[in-house]
Order: structure tokens, then sequence, then C-alpha cells
């Protein structure tokens, strides 16, 4: 897609803005990690957009190349620089680093398994004693890339069936076969359940879904766009007001200074990103955006810079945590 959908880069601010003071103040907002899961059905949403939107495929080979060679070239430099840039701030600052453990973090991120070595390690990314480690925030990129190396067969599949298919069965299956195992795995593993249900692709997929399930449900609007009712649903979901209102419940909820149920706040938060998605995924005139808070130059502006600061705070704010516990001890 080569325009922007300003409103949607301002929800990418919302989901931004949440897990950076999570990570900066994670006992003052509790619930921000929440934004991870913002940042999942936008991006379900887009590879949609991308992989689904009508046009010619010649063949599959082409299919699949043309989407992971943008897929690389957008994220992989970045990606790449802020690894390589650790390994060498680091050392030089840290005189405490534990080199083995410092590698095998370099190494995992390098091999997009960061996820992988929490669960292996048994490592709780809600355990405050591992705000020391420097990619821990890398493991919702690698369950984005692990998504990425699947989601072109799924979608090659998916373009050849009916839209109702999609809509109804397909992507509703996803989600349903992914609770089951989220509950599964919380119900029978304990500790290591909650690990592998919060960190891993497959109890993490529900969420993408829900993107693309926002996808379908908005081309098989279009399908039927004799139904008044539709029509008006959307029209009122398009409103500024509308839209303005639910941004601020979503961001009520990843900025609510009290925890919450997991289960029911990441579901909430999942339903209110789609319905917004809904009233926003596709291009506005600039006066249906006048009054839109997502479509203010400077909370766009976050939104696409999301991925810059997602990636490179880390290391400001594990620096800025040995600061503070030093200066805590010399006291």
């Amino acid at each position: 897609m080569s325009s922007k959908i300003v409103e949607l880069q301002g929800l990418r601010c919302i989901a931004i803005i949440s897990v950076l003071l999570y990570h900066i103040w994670p006992d003052l907002f509790v619930n921000g990690f929440l934004g991870v899961d913002i940042f999942f059905v936008i991006s379900g949403y887009f590879m949609a957009l991308i992989l689904l939107t009508p046009k010619k495929v010649n063949s599959f080979k082409n299919f699949t190349f043309s989407f992971y060679y943008r897929r690389i070239y957008r994220i992989l430099p970045l990606y790449l620089i802020n690894i390589f840039s650790t390994l060498i701030i680091v050392p030089s600052i840290s005189y405490t680093l534990k080199w083995p453990d410092f590698l095998l973090q370099i190494k995992s991120a390098l091999t997009f398994s960061t996820n992988f070595a929490m669960l292996f390690e048994d490592r709780n990314y809600f355990d405050t004693s591992l705000s020391f480690e420097w990619f821990k925030h890398y493991w919702s990129l690698c369950v984005e890339m692990q998504f990425y190396a699947i989601i072109p067969f799924l979608a090659y599949f998916c373009r050849k069936l009916p839209t109702w298919i999609n809509l109804f069965l397909i992507w509703p299956s996803i989600i349903a076969v992914s609770q089951c195992l989220s509950i599964y795995m919380l119900v029978n593993f304990g500790q290591i359940g909650n690990n592998f249900t919060f960190g891993m692709l497959p109890t993490r997929i529900w969420q993408f879904s829900a993107g693309f399930c926002v996808f379908y449900a908005l081309k098989y609007f279009d399908e039927i766009s004799d139904c008044k009712f539709l029509i008006f649903m959307l029209h009122v979901l398009r409103h500024s007001i509308i839209t303005n209102v639910l941004a601020v419940l979503l961001l009520s909820i990843t900025l609510f200074p009290k925890i919450l149920n997991q289960a029911y706040a990441q579901i909430g938060t999942i339903v209110l990103t789609s319905i917004l998605i809904a009233g926003i995924g596709r291009q506005k005139e600039k006066e249906e955006l006048q009054f839109s808070i997502l479509s203010n130059r400077f909370i766009v502006f976050i939104g696409d810079a999301s991925y810059s600061l997602y990636i490179s705070h880390w290391i400001f704010v594990t620096f800025s945590n040995i600061l503070f516990e030093h200066s805590e001890a010399s006291m």
C-alpha cells in the first residue's frame, strides 16, 4: 500500500505510548503492556491490506518474494542496527556485564527467537529482575517475524476463497483454536503455560487474525452494499466523534493505574482496536479527519516513528535503571 492511512498511524501512537510508559514506569502504568496487543491487531490488518487487496498475482513465488522483500526492507535494517549498536555500547559502559548471557541474548535476537529463549529459560516478561536484559522487548518483534514467515502461505490460500468463508469460517476458526490452546496451556502447565500463552505465536495469532477479520468484514460489507443498516453502522463508526470516544476508551484501558484482569483487559483491547480499525482503516477525505484525535499531526508523527521508538528505547530504559540503582546504593 503506497498511501498512508493517517488514523491508523494515530492508533500506533496509542500503542507505542502505552508500551513506553509501561517500560519506564511499570508500577504506575501497569497495563501498558497491552499496547503490544494493539500493535498485533494493526499488523494483522496491514498484512491483509498488503496481501489480499485485489491485484494481479502471477505466481505463488512472486507473491511471497514481493512480500518478504518489503518486510525485510522495512524491518531488518533498524533491527540489526540496534543489535550491533547494543553490542558496541553496552560492554563499554556496563562493568557488570555477563558476557555468556549477553551473547546468548544477541544470538536469540539475531535468529528471531527471543520469545523461545525466554520460554525455555523460564523467564517471565513481568519479572522485574529481567530489566537488565538488553533485548527483552524483542520478544514481540520475534512473534511478528514468525507470523510473517507463515502468513503469505495462508493468505495465498485465502485469496482463492469467497469472502464469507474467510470472514465466518477460516479466521474465526484460527481465533478459536488459538484461544483454546491458551486456555489449555494456562490450565495444565502453570507458570510455563502462562509464559507460553504470553509470548508464543500459536497463542498470539488470534490477535493478528482479528485484523484479518476486520479486513474481510469491510470487504463483505462492500459486497452487500445494498444493506442500509450496515451502511449506516459503518458511517457511524467512521465519524470522528465515535473515533475519538473509542480512542480515549482504549487509552484509558492501557493507562489505567490499577492492575486489570489480564484476560478481560486483553479481550477488551482487541475488540476495541478491531472496532476502531473498522472505522478508520480506509482513506478518508480531509474534511472527515478535521476533528479526529488520531489524525493530529503530532500523534501521527509519533505513530510513524513507533517502530524506531520501540526498537531503540529499551537500552535507554535499562541504563536509566542501572544509574538509578547505582545512585540508590551509594546513598
